[in-house]
């Protein structure tokens, strides 16, 4: 009698249970098959039959991302903490949605897994994106004393210190990022090859264009290396170089249309720089039929008109210049138009 007493009393617990994992089956079912509403009305049933679900909860956060619904899946993953503290993919999947807490998620993160390259990482990124730059610098380092060479780690690293001024540091890792990425060396060129333009190495930053041209051609690392040669009067080559960006962006997909026109202005400056007028006049025309509301390039248009005696010419470009908020312009107006 005893015995079947307990029985008694354990029977509904074991039905439950088995009800519970029975929903939480058929919504991981769902969940693979990226049917995400009906993976969460699974995962609701097996959490209403055991709130003290943990798993079941994990995965309706899953679902419920699957559908963009972030705030009540960051709800999930913190009832999952609440129930185990030490569930580290809570803590991982929480800070990804949570850019105001990720940081303190990766802190547990890395109690929890002290030897995980990726969690310092992650954690990295976070700080650098609240641009603590500074922490971001330090977890790359752990990173980088973790594991083997790390391209982005150094790449990473090095935007960091950029951040922070210190470009001696910067250009290092750039060096390191580019002498162990056999896969996308190209970037690690260009991204070296801007800092030092940014800190006027123009001999450096045109080296390092060229070694990514000679790699990979892309439209901008072409406008890259004009952009330089403007800097250092080389106006014929910044020329050729925009010819060439423009000619690669004429054969580049899902190009934004504004962004169409801007090698076409970019060009119109360094012929205007190298006396050829009407060759930038030209140029500034396409950038405008392009992207009607180009104030930069209706300024420029009607400096180069100026430089060939088109004066009135040159004062309707100004006004457009300033209607479309290039403020340059009205400099010009009061100078010539009056």
């Amino acid at each position: 009698m005893k015995n079947l007493l307990i029985l008694a009393l354990l029977l509904p617990a074991f039905v439950c249970a088995q009800s519970a994992k029975k929903y939480f089956k058929q919504g991981n079912q769902k969940l693979d098959s990226s049917k995400y509403k009906e993976a969460e009305a699974f995962y609701t049933m097996a959490i209403n039959v055991d709130p003290k679900y943990k798993n079941a909860y994990l995965k309706r956060a899953r679902a419920r991302l699957g559908y963009g619904n972030l705030k009540d899946a960051t709800n999930d993953l913190t009832m999952v903490i609440t129930l185990d503290p030490k569930d580290a993919e809570a803590y991982k999947e929480r800070s990804l949605i949570n850019k105001s807490t990720s940081v303190s998620d990766l802190d547990h993160l890395i109690a929890l897994e002290p030897k995980s390259a990726a969690a310092y990482q992650s954690r990295a990124n976070a700080k650098y994106m609240a641009k603590d730059y500074k922490g971001c610098i330090e977890d790359y380092t752990i990173v980088l004393s973790l594991g083997k060479r790390n391209a982005n780690a150094y790449a990473n690293r090095a935007t960091a210190e950029d951040a922070v001024g210190d470009y001696k540091s910067a250009l290092e890792d750039y060096t390191m990022a580019i002498s162990v990425d056999k896969v996308y060396p190209f970037a690690r060129y260009n991204n070296r090859g801007l800092l030092r333009l940014k800190i006027k190495d123009y001999k450096g930053a045109i080296e390092d264009f060229t070694a990514s041209i000679n790699l990979k051609p892309s439209s901008g690392d072409y406008s890259n290396r004009a952009s330089t040669e403007m800097k250092i009067g080389a106006y014929r080559k910044a020329v050729d170089d925009y010819t060439e960006a423009i000619a690669l962006q004429a054969n580049t997909k899902y190009v934004v249309h504004q962004f169409a026109a801007y090698p076409y202005k970019d060009r119109g400056d360094a012929k205007q720089l190298g006396g050829d007028f009407k060759g930038a006049i030209s140029d500034y025309d396409k950038a405008i039929a392009i992207y009607a509301e180009y104030g930069a390039a209706y300024s420029c248009r009607g400096d180069a008109k100026n430089h060939i005696g088109d004066k009135a010419g040159a004062c309707v470009d100004w006004n457009a210049a300033v209607k479309f908020g290039y403020n340059l312009g009205a400099e010009n107006i009061a100078k010539y138009c009056n």
